[in-house]
């Protein structure tokens, strides 16, 4: 249970990274987590991809 907790709060990090950049290059805020979840899905299967 504590190991699901750290790699949820991990995954909230990322997200609330991501949700920093998109609103910085201007992204509309109701629609940005969506967006930002979306973006790091693709990210992780681009690294899947390439190794």
């Amino acid at each position: 249970m504590k190991r699901f907790k750290l790699k949820y709060e991990l995954v909230e990090i990322e997200i609330k990274k991501e949700i920093k950049r998109l609103i910085e290059n201007g992204a509309w805020p109701y629609q940005v987590r969506l967006d930002a979840v979306r973006n790091i899905k693709k990210r992780k299967e681009e690294e899947k991809c390439r190794t």
